[in-house]
């Protein structure tokens, strides 16, 4: 084995007691001083709006957008599901020191930029809809499914400036689930006031910290 390795092992190695580990179910030890977690998205231009979507006839228009699914506790370093390591840590990773003890809470940041934001240039928002919807699982990436809804959160688009931000707090708050997705829905229904022959463009970023 020390073949493989850039240097050899030194004397007095053993993978005998708690150092042998062939189902990998020992803990790693807790990491220390990591850095403030922080995800960042690239800016994006979200488009392919559908129209005349077949499950909603009073929807003329829609436009989804998914995040990342995140791994929320890269801390556990160990395997609980019986399954490799490697499929354990497909999520994208944000560790955020001790938050989960401290009770400090990560948050989806996503922006909506310029111009293009929906109905940004409408001076009537009436018929925009927006919905998001939550994905987690507790350990299995592979199983992670909807832990939600689709909740309204139109409101928080009707802020009149020229750029929208909003927050979500993943499922778990201060503790959060390890695997965890946000959707959102954007919908332009049937008694909106928008005035084109196609809905904008929209210009969009996220954040996670």
């Amino acid at each position: 084995m020390s073949g493989h390795l850039p240097y050899p092992l030194p004397g007095g190695w053993s993978d005998a007691g708690p150092f042998r580990n062939p189902g990998q179910t020992v803990p790693f030890p807790a990491p220390q001083d990591m850095p403030i977690g922080l995800w960042r998205g690239e800016r994006v231009v979200v488009d392919g709006w559908t129209a005349n979507p077949p499950d909603d006839a009073n929807v003329l228009w829609r436009l989804d957008w998914a995040s990342p699914i995140y791994d929320l506790r890269p801390d556990i370093r160990s395997v609980s599901d019986n399954r490799s390591n490697t499929n354990s840590f497909s999520g994208v990773p944000v560790w955020n020191g001790n938050s989960w003890s401290s009770g400090v809470h990560l948050w989806l940041w996503t922006q909506i930029i310029g111009s293009n934001a929906p109905f940004i240039d409408q001076p009537d928002m009436r018929g925009l809809e927006v919905l998001y919807q939550e994905e987690s699982n507790v350990i299995d990436l592979s199983q992670i499914g909807t832990t939600s809804d689709f909740q309204d959160v139109t409101a928080e688009f009707t802020n009149g400036g020229n750029s929208i931000i909003t927050a979500y707090n993943p499922w778990g708050a201060g503790n959060p689930v390890r695997y965890w997705r946000l959707r959102l829905r954007f919908q332009i229904r049937d008694n909106s006031t928008f005035v084109g022959p196609t809905p904008p463009r929209i210009v969009m970023q996220g954040a996670m910290y």
